[in-house]
């Protein structure tokens, strides 16, 4: 809602230029009109060709500017909107910290925001986006004391009692409790039941730091979950699965070469436990250490037969290596372990379909099962559409796409490939409209 008001106030200020202007200014405000309605309405790729033409009428006016860095924002292409703002020198310094975050460029965020809050010392989101800028960088200490003046400002201004404060609170209680296990955090119960369970149903402070540390990665917050886990293995060094998912949460903040380490330090505390070499297969395999993560998953699939993990991983070992012919066997038995389960179905068709391999019908017969068994689901119905295109079935692959679109009607994904779906189909104009539907909605290729 907050965002609607500020567009009807832009809007409004706009009309009123627009009626104030001199003659020769109009034409380039009532460009400016046009893309903020465009902006409003979602219609970033028309938005963004507005306001670049705005800017070359007005350019010595940084508004047109300042506007397409917040496009470029919310589109969710931040260094852009950084390449923007820095042509812009008395832009917006806050968008300017949003960017920054967006970009997880860490370092300058840090640096950034300390030089706005001398200006702005009670701004609450300011010392959000520092703690977040601290935590990525895993300074946890530092990161804890500047949530605790964010929780303090965000009780001034909202008593607590918005999401903002909501959030403050439980980010502060998060890394006091970190800091100091063996003292209650009461203010974690009150304000996440889930969060709270992790800290009571546990016996000593290095497990119920694991277990917060592992319901932290579950609520996609690897930033606490990296803080909370190395507290944990400060108190239990031989904890082979505070290690590993240590190592999960360093790689999701972008700390890739600290968190291989504690890969291998789960498998050599713990190498009778699949989880340790699963996760240092996988990690292997993304950094294309093909026989290191050959041997890894070949571990954890042995000590974990029944788990469909281990075989899919195999499946891209195998193609890393072009050895095509052996991968329906491991995604075959991915499957079979996991006849239920829509999202390994989801993962399969994606493995094939991501690197435009048909073996066997396998993309098709994944897909289809994932429909089956999630009939709802967007993602399923979208995946089965580009398994159709694939195979040159293109007025099926159009309906299976248009009913993905009915489940999600933002699914960027799915547009795109309507978009390639008419194309093939001769109709050339609906194809541009799905393409820049998919491209407004941030769909990048």
């Amino acid at each position: 809602m907050l965002f609607r008001a500020v567009i009807h106030v832009t809007l409004a200020m706009l009309a009123l230029l627009v009626s104030l202007a001199p003659a020769p200014q109009q034409p380039a405000l009532l460009t400016l009109r046009t893309a903020e309605s465009l902006f409003a309405a979602g219609e970033l790729t028309a938005a963004e060709t507005a306001f670049r033409d705005a800017n070359a009428q007005l350019p010595h006016n940084t508004y047109p500017r300042q506007r397409l860095a917040a496009l470029y924002l919310r589109w969710n292409r931040p260094t852009d909107g950084l390449a923007v703002w820095e042509t812009t020198p008395d832009g917006d310094p806050f968008l300017y910290l949003q960017l920054l975050a967006a970009a997880a460029k860490w370092d300058a965020l840090e640096a950034a925001t300390q030089e706005y809050l001398k200006r702005a010392p009670t701004d609450e989101s300011a010392y959000a986006l520092l703690t977040q800028a601290l935590l990525y960088q895993s300074r946890c200490p530092e990161a804890a004391s500047v949530a605790a003046a964010w929780e303090q400002h965000a009780r001034t201004d909202a008593a607590g009692s918005n999401a903002a404060g909501s959030n403050a609170a439980l980010t502060a209680a998060i890394l006091r409790y970190t800091a100091d296990p063996d003292t209650p955090e009461p203010a974690i119960c009150v304000l996440d039941q889930d969060l709270c369970a992790a800290t009571q149903t546990c016996t000593g402070a290095a497990q119920c730091l694991q277990q917060l540390g592992e319901s932290l990665l579950r609520r996609q917050r690897p930033e606490l979950a990296a803080c909370t886990l190395a507290q944990a293995i400060a108190r239990a060094p031989e904890n082979a699965a505070a290690h590993a998912w240590l190592g999960v949460a360093l790689e999701q903040i972008g700390s890739v070469d600290a968190a291989l380490p504690h890969f291998r330090r789960a498998t050599t505390l713990a190498p009778d436990s699949a989880l340790g070499w699963l996760l240092l297969g996988l990690t292997q395999l993304n950094r294309q250490n093909i026989a290191e993560a050959y041997e890894a998953l070949l571990r954890a699939q042995a000590l974990d037969p029944g788990n469909p993990a281990p075989c899919l991983a195999m499946a891209g070992v195998l193609a890393a290596r072009g050895d095509y012919a052996n991968i329906p066997i491991w995604t075959v038995a991915a499957l079979e372990r996991a006849p239920e389960d829509p999202e390994i179905w989801k993962a399969t068709a994606r493995f094939y379909l991501a690197r435009n391999l048909a073996l066997e019908d396998e993309p098709l017969h994944a897909a289809a099962g994932a429909v089956q068994l999630a009939p709802e689901d967007a993602e399923a119905w979208m995946l089965l559409g580009w398994a159709q295109f694939n195979a040159k079935d293109f007025d099926a692959a159009l309906t299976t796409l248009q009913t993905a679109l009915t489940y999600d009607a933002r699914h960027s994904e799915a547009h795109h490939l309507l978009g390639l779906t008419l194309q093939a189909l001769g109709r050339h104009a609906e194809a541009q409209d799905a393409l820049t539907r998919a491209q407004d909605l941030g769909y990048q290729w």
